[in-house]
């Protein structure tokens, strides 16, 4: 059973405000201001993706759906739809790739369309996570002044990554794809940055970045041995400096679980 000395160090000498969440599936678990709403940024993308893949196995769309790309679609901020020409045929599932593997906010908008964003709150409502809300769509940038943000709260993230693990986010076969789609993120400088090849670690996750906020939640496995760790980040100057505050939390939290 994890003791969690070197994650609490960590996170006390991280020099910004962060929430964190560490979970393993034989119950261990810790946190620092785990219970806290926080600014979501990008990681607001993983219920839109669990509400996606429930309506899938409620019959109401397919992965292999397109969408045809408009010029109304496109979204500033990350991703590269916006650049990308007008009457591309996009599947569903290509949609959910880009959103969480590269925080495309084109793809991320037109999921939002389809999924409901009352759709998704309720979602969390039913699960019990009050915190977590979705309230506006992707923009590039923070909420502008009068504007509602996209809150999320370390604990629940951390509860829907366990969800999706599991296979009760949705279904055993839908579940099994979004941890497969989770392992496609290619930002590698947060909770994967002390991850080598030689580590043969499973490892997926969904970043956030917006000004002032660096976040990555997912999970870490080998074998029966998993890690689900949360990190939100606030007041965070520069980006790069939140990066490696969340690597070294990371790479505490991976020691007292006996990964590395």
């Amino acid at each position: 059973m994890a003791t969690w000395t070197n994650l609490q160090a960590a996170v006390a000498a991280t020099p910004f405000d962060a929430g964190v969440s560490a979970m393993t599936l034989d119950g261990a678990s810790w946190g620092n201001r785990a219970d806290e709403q926080w600014s979501a940024a990008s990681v607001i993308k993983i219920p839109v993706m669990i509400e996606i893949f429930q309506q899938i196995d409620a019959g109401r769309r397919t992965l292999d759906d397109l969408h045809t790309l408009s010029a109304e679609d496109k979204t500033p901020g990350s991703g590269v739809l916006l650049e990308m020409h007008e009457g591309l045929n996009l599947s569903l599932y290509d949609l959910l790739y880009l959103m969480m593997s590269i925080s495309d906010n084109t793809a991320t908008n037109l999921l939002i369309d389809f999924a409901g964003m009352d759709a998704v709150n309720q979602r969390m409502r039913n699960w019990g996570m009050k915190g977590t809300t979705l309230n506006r769509k992707m923009q590039g940038k923070a909420a502008t002044p009068g504007q509602k943000e996209n809150y999320l709260v370390p604990a629940e993230c951390s509860e829907m990554i366990r969800k999706i693990l599991v296979g009760e986010a949705a279904t055993a076969e839908s579940c099994q794809l979004m941890t497969k789609i989770l392992t496609t993120q290619q930002n590698k400088q947060r909770l994967a940055r002390p991850l080598t090849p030689e580590h043969e670690i499973e490892f997926g996750s969904k970043t956030g970045t917006v000004k002032g906020v660096c976040n990555d939640c997912g999970f870490y496995r080998k074998g029966d041995n998993v890690l689900i760790l949360s990190v939100l980040q606030h007041n965070v100057s520069p980006d790069v400096a939140g990066e490696a505050a969340i690597g070294a939390i990371a790479e505490a939290a991976l020691k007292d679980t006996n990964f590395l």
